[in-house]
């Protein structure tokens, strides 16, 4: 039995003893593989984020350390500018006209006008014309109010005498006025009328309706009267 016990033995120390250092490497283990793995992944990360990083912040141009560093503008203001205010009209010197209105022309109405005048008459359809080169015709009052008198240049009395508004350069008569009243022919009312003034010259436009009674006839019309003349 004992020589079988010491194979035993000798067996025994050859299996168990402890495996003598080989100069070939030996293999990793799975833990080793997974920390390896573990930390190539955060090494990868790290650089993608770096990456990012350094495409997101602009790089800084290289200053000079010498020069100030850029100021700011001050921010602009909302407010509107301040305006100025108006000027005060220059007040026109006392006894001068204003500037671009033509001062006011006295008229001279009152006078006596020596020229010529035309009287147009349409009676029942049967026209005919009067001219006499040596007409009268006499104003008097200086405004608004003024009177305008027909002469006889054959007797040199007065005909009639008409009413009229004047303001400025033109008068005109109110209608209605009566004329040749005391002609035991002929009268005539006034239905419209205007005088003009310039200078010494006096123009007279009137129509009147005529009524013309001769014996056992009667004939209606009306009368154009047409005067220009000269202030003596």
């Amino acid at each position: 039995m004992r020589p079988r016990v010491l194979a035993l033995v000798s067996l025994c120390l050859l299996g168990c003893a402890p495996a003598l250092p080989s100069a070939n490497p030996l293999g990793e283990g799975p833990l080793v593989k997974k920390e390896a793995e573990l930390r190539e992944k955060e090494a990868k990360a790290q650089a993608a984020s770096e990456k990012l990083a350094g495409k997101g912040a602009p790089a800084e141009a290289p200053g000079d350390a010498s020069q100030p560093p850029p100021v700011a503008p001050p921010p602009v203001s909302s407010a509107p500018p301040p305006t100025e205010p108006p000027k005060p009209a220059d007040p026109t010197p006392s006894g001068k006209p204003t500037p671009g209105k033509k001062p006011s022309v006295v008229v001279v109405y009152a006078g006596e006008y020596v020229g010529s005048d035309t009287s147009l008459y349409n009676m029942s359809g049967v026209e005919r014309s009067e001219k006499d080169d040596k007409a009268r015709t006499r104003v008097d009052g200086s405004g608004p109010d003024i009177s305008v008198t027909f002469i006889d240049s054959g007797s040199g009395k007065d005909i009639c005498t008409l009413k009229a508004k004047a303001q400025g350069k033109t008068a005109t008569f109110t209608a209605g006025q009566k004329c040749w009243a005391n002609e035991p022919v002929m009268s005539g009312s006034l239905t419209k009328g205007t005088a003009s003034f310039d200078d010494k010259k006096l123009s007279i436009d009137a129509d009147f309706d005529l009524q013309v009674s001769e014996g056992d006839t009667k004939m209606s019309g009306v009368l154009h009267y047409h005067f220009e003349g000269t202030r003596k």
